[in-house]
């Protein structure tokens, strides 16, 4: 088993796949947002208030990723509710054979279901998402480091 295979069996990876694509979208609709506050309040807001505006927009774009981490974390509890109730014996009946509650989809929320847990790509968008926050780590690290040699 390679590495790959070993990080999609893990089940925080696909939550982080999907939330790290969601936040796609929500970036670019809170930059867009921002941008036309910000064009609509060019040449009546102080530098103060355009300040405060930017570091909204900076905190929404902070909170967007955690929202949707734990709203990802609600719908999983949802489903391992499901399979509970879809493996959970139930009493056995007056005959002494037990009898099994079958919880039936419709086909399209099944279609749906399968297709999303079958996202084969959601560990290589976590590994290279890993490796790019690295990168970026090791970029800030080296700044820091050439910043103190010129200080002394």
């Amino acid at each position: 088993m390679n590495a790959m295979q070993l990080l999609s069996l893990q089940p925080w990876v696909e939550r982080l796949g999907w939330t790290l694509l969601h936040f796609l979208w929500q970036g670019l609709a809170i930059a867009v947002l921002y941008a036309a506050v910000r064009r609509g309040i060019a040449g009546k807001a102080t530098p103060n208030a355009r300040y405060l505006l930017a570091c909204g927009a900076l905190a929404a774009m902070t909170g967007a990723p955690l929202v949707t981490w734990g709203l990802l974390r609600s719908s999983d509890a949802k489903a391992d509710a499901v399979d509970r109730i879809r493996t959970t014996p139930a009493a056995a009946s007056s005959s002494g054979v037990a009898r099994i509650p079958i919880v039936t989809l419709p086909a399209a929320v099944r279609d749906t279901v399968s297709g999303v847990r079958q996202a084969l790509f959601l560990p290589w968008v976590v590994v290279l998402w890993l490796f790019g926050a690295a990168a970026f780590w090791l970029r800030l690290a080296g700044g820091w480091v050439v910043a103190s040699r010129m200080r002394s």
